[in-house]
């Protein structure tokens, strides 16, 4: 009998996802090699580096989705085989045991640092008859690697409405060196306030703490990514996750606050005809133009969106552990230190944008010698490029990066995290993003803070019954950045500030979003 390969028609250009710097993906095509489907594709991206100092790197997650004949967009696993790198960098198809292969990590191998224009990288997928559209995406990321490291900074029960880590018996920082001890933060060993439960004894098998390697978003997710996002969607799915209808107006907006994502072509219901959405800085109903401003960060999100984003890219929620070694990484705490390593943050003002909505914008008057930061000192009451205070004269520290080189971990927007303080949040396994949500749009992973729409942090998270997926907030808080729309104070952000009581799973102002995923 015949056996029918798998032959890709037109391949559209990629569609990117988070472009804080620009990353690219071009000149998809495909070749069938002895029976086998073969990805071809050119990938650039600014501003990479691999460092011996830190022991880390950056990379590129890549993933693709086909546009199948049921008209739905779903994710083209890769295979693991026929992989080709140029010489001095490495892509690896990610593969936790027990998770598809959605995508590969691309990176360099040998130190270095500087711009990254790779041809011709070559990836084994699956093998699926017929002819279908390809849609390609790129996040940049950084590699967090194993290790030790603190969690807390000493401060103890110093803030009623916060309760940072401690050692159970000062309030000195608790250091966790390796996967069982973060069953150690319980009544033996360390003590949480502001109303978050004391007991910490109990995990589920996988819980991420901190110590195993991982991959982690390197800036928050931008109105381009979240665009190219929904332009996946079906129209239920956009209906279901999305506060207006997909079928409004043409301009019709999705967020208030800085930058606009809208709907360039209206949906249409009877025919199950999803939006198209574009950005639209200028705001002239002239789309995805250079001035769009698709690398400003995208505001106003719910956990709900959050956790469908991470779903559908093969991503997961990074846990409180993680955000914390992400900040500091393995060198000790300091008290009330932000995410450069430091107590020293900008404060003499508004920051004034140049070149607003451009993949140039910057700020003009940073501080060159304290952390930067978007909060209520610098405003001004908005969101901006992702990186934007990195620079090529800029340090650690005025760049306002975290240790491993992720940006705005202090400052900017609150990021969602998978909570220790109840057992709906340590009910979490760490399983990534499959690439599919259900079909009203929601994550549907197993063990994901509220699935089956949980919504009480008394109850553990469980397995997905198969029709309610994330739709509720059990398990997670925020950490970081600013939940008051960018008008905290800068005590809400140092890294082991934790909010006290539950989250809103509206889309408020201040709720943005980073994913990352084990590394193999």
């Amino acid at each position: 009998m015949k056996k029918s390969i798998a032959f890709f028609g037109l391949l559209f250009v990629a569609m990117v996802t988070v472009r804080g710097n620009n990353i690219q993906l071009s000149n998809i095509s495909n070749t069938l090699i002895n029976g086998n489907i073969i990805m071809q594709f050119d990938l650039t991206w600014e501003n990479s580096w691999r460092a011996a100092s830190t022991g880390n790197w950056d990379g590129a997650w890549v993933f693709f989705k086909f546009k199948d004949t049921d008209g739905k967009w779903k994710p083209l696993h890769f295979t693991g085989n026929n992989i080709m790198a140029p010489a001095g960098y490495t892509m690896d198809v990610s593969s936790k045991p027990g998770s598809v292969k959605t995508g590969a990590f691309i990176f360099r191998n040998t130190l270095g640092a500087g711009p990254v224009a790779l041809t011709n990288l070559r990836a084994g997928v699956e093998s699926i008859p017929g002819t279908f559209d390809v849609k390609g995406f790129a996040i940049e990321m950084v590699y967090v690697p194993q290790g030790s490291f603190y969690v807390g900074d000493g401060t103890g029960y110093a803030d009623p409405g916060s309760a940072t880590y401690a050692d159970g018996v000062s309030n000195n920082p608790y250091r966790i060196t390796g996967d069982g001890s973060v069953t150690q933060l319980g009544n033996t060993a360390g003590k949480l306030g502001g109303g978050f439960e004391q007991s910490l004894s109990v995990f589920l098998t996988g819980f991420p703490t901190g110590y195993n390697a991982f991959w982690m978003m390197k800036y928050e997710l931008s109105q381009g990514g979240y665009r190219d996002f929904l332009n996946t969607l079906t129209y239920l799915q956009q209906d279901s996750l999305l506060s207006i209808e997909p079928n409004a107006a043409i301009g019709t907006r999705l967020n208030t606050l800085r930058g606009r994502v809208e709907i360039a072509v209206p949906g249409n219901k009877s025919t199950n005809t999803p939006a198209t959405f574009g950005c639209d800085y200028l705001d002239n109903n002239i789309f995805d133009e250079a001035g769009d401003g698709e690398w400003i960060s995208m505001a106003e999100l719910s956990w709900s969106i959050a956790a469908a984003y991470l779903d559908w890219s093969g991503l997961r929620p990074m846990t409180e552990l993680e955000f914390e070694k992400a900040c500091r990484g393995p060198v000790a705490a300091v008290l009330n230190e932000f995410a450069w390593g430091t107590t020293l943050i900008a404060s003499a003002g508004t920051y004034n944008i140049t070149s607003g909505g451009l993949t140039s914008e910057a700020v003009s008057n940073m501080s060159n010698v304290e952390g930067n930061a978007i909060y209520r000192t610098t405003g001004p009451f908005a969101n901006m490029r992702g990186g934007i205070f990195a620079t090529a004269t800029s340090s650690r520290v005025t760049a306002g990066a975290g240790y491993y080189g992720a940006m705005e971990l202090t400052g900017s927007l609150a990021e969602f995290a998978v909570t220790t303080s109840n057992i709906s949040g340590r009910s979490f396994t760490g399983l990534h993003g499959d690439g599919n949500m259900n079909a009203n749009g929601m994550a549907d992973v197993d063990f994901w803070p509220g699935i089956n729409g949980n919504s009480d942090i008394t109850v553990a998270n469980a397995t997905y019954k198969g029709s309610i997926g994330v739709t509720q907030t059990a398990g997670v808080l925020t950490r970081g950045g600013s939940i008051d729309s960018f008008n905290d104070g800068f005590h809400h952000l140092t890294i082991s500030k934790r909010q006290a009581g539950g989250i809103s799973n509206s889309g408020v102002l201040g709720y943005g979003i980073r994913g990352v995923r084990d590394a193999n």
